[in-house]
């Protein structure tokens, strides 16, 4: 990512040039839905740094003091964004709770139907009654499919649902 070539000109009365700005690359960034949450946080941290420096540069200089709150009030938002950005990657990823089409459904359910199996064997039930009792689960969740989507949509929208029973 290149900096804001603008701030980089230089400050006036021949003073350093002020760090670069990263916010472009930071709208860039909210606007690509491919760039991963941390590396969106990490540019907000890089223009909170640039913001950091400045202040350091701002309070050293009395003359300057008047750019002291809105610096603050810029790091407050910069500090507000990087918090939102995590909160939404944190609700992203609790949202996608099962995706009942997907090969690791199909793998969990594989596991809880061979501990079934297990489980009716102990019982002492044959081989027959056993296939019987499989192939009946397996016709019934065809039938059921929107009820139990339904059902995994209420659970994933529960406050605190990995508490809440299926």
């Amino acid at each position: 990512m290149k900096p804001d070539q603008t701030a980089m000109q230089g400050g006036s009365n021949g003073s350093p040039p002020p760090p670069p700005s990263y916010w472009p690359e930071i709208l860039a960034a909210a606007q690509d839905q491919n760039v991963r949450p941390t590396e969106f946080i990490r540019l907000i941290l890089m223009e909170m740094s640039v913001v950091c420096h400045e202040l350091r540069a701002v309070s050293e200089h009395s003359s300057l003091g008047f750019k002291l709150k809105p610096l603050i009030a810029q790091v407050h938002s910069l500090r507000t964004l990087a918090e939102t950005t995590r909160y939404a990657s944190e609700l992203a990823v609790q949202a996608d709770i099962v995706n009942l089409d997907g090969p690791k459904f199909e793998g969990v359910l594989k596991v809880f139907l061979d501990i079934f199996r297990e489980c009716v064997y102990a019982a002492g039930c044959d081989d027959h009654l056993c296939s019987t009792i499989i192939r009946q689960f397996r016709d019934k969740i065809p039938q059921l499919d929107s009820e139990l989507r339904r059902k995994m949509k209420e659970i994933a929208d529960f406050p605190g649902s990995d508490k809440a029973s299926v």
